[in-house]
């Protein structure tokens, strides 16, 4: 799940995640880094759909940083399960549903 930062004042919760941009970054990195370590010993992460999780979160971590662009060039280049192209329409759409892409 991307990374939520949020504050409780006078009109309650509100999303401060932006004001945390070390934060989100650590967050993204972290799902990176657990690619890269699986790799290191299974060549099958490249397409394992287990992955997608993994993906997901850091795609919307790198959107959150305003890296959108970097972020779907590792995923695209990392992630090369035979549903690739579904993997990357339906992670648009979720995307968008929930508010990090327009």
């Amino acid at each position: 799940m991307p990374l939520q930062l949020w504050r409780y004042g006078l009109t309650g919760f509100e999303d401060v995640t932006l004001d945390y941009p070390g934060a989100v970054y650590a967050h993204a990195f972290n799902m990176w880094l657990q690619f890269w370590q699986r790799s290191q010993n299974d060549p099958t992460v490249y397409t394992d759909v287990s992955m997608q999780p993994i993906w997901a979160t850091y795609l919307a971590d790198k959107y959150r940083l305003g890296q959108a662009e970097s972020g779907w060039q590792i995923v695209q280049a990392n992630y090369r399960a035979a549903d690739r192209e579904e993997f990357f329409s339906r992670l648009r759409q979720r995307l968008v549903e929930t508010g990090y892409l327009e």
